[in-house]
């Protein structure tokens, strides 16, 4: 069995982020009759920029990356605030190859995530999903960190 670690993203994992989101794209749009998901993952989109301001975590076998997860707080910035918000971390996006599925890849990137938003000081994880992510609909039975 390959060992799978996930890290932080670099910019040398923007073709794969960027080729990922694509892919993702299609799946969405095969699954929901929409053609309205093109913006998140269109290939004129600055990932580069999302990488300085959101986390991503990649989860890769050695140096092959097989999935990512995108995370970020809404209020960057709290200890300028005079009254310190409720951190609710939000996942924005997550995806796995579809070669890689039901091998945990997804369960280990989400136990990253929670580890990085509680290191964050998060108080919780959001996690939206499109209608019909069956996979992600399973997900939400978990309780709250």
């Amino acid at each position: 069995m390959v060992e799978i670690t996930v890290r932080d993203a670099l910019p040398a994992d923007v073709p794969f982020l960027r080729d990922a989101l694509a892919k993702l794209n299609d799946e969405m749009e095969t699954r929901s009759g929409a053609a309205g998901f093109r913006a998140e993952g269109f290939p004129g989109l600055n990932i580069e920029g999302y990488l300085q301001r959101d986390s991503f975590l990649i989860a890769a076998a050695g140096e092959e990356p097989r999935g990512f997860l995108s995370i970020y707080l809404p209020y960057p910035a709290p200890d300028r605030s005079l009254v310190r918000p409720r951190q609710m971390a939000m996942i924005n996006t997550a995806y796995v190859l579809p070669t890689y599925r039901r091998q945990g890849i997804a369960s280990l990137l989400l136990a990253s995530t929670e580890a990085k938003c509680r290191a964050w000081g998060a108080t919780g994880i959001h996690l939206g999903f499109i209608e019909g992510n069956v996979a992600a609909e399973a997900y939400t039975g978990r309780p709250d960190m």
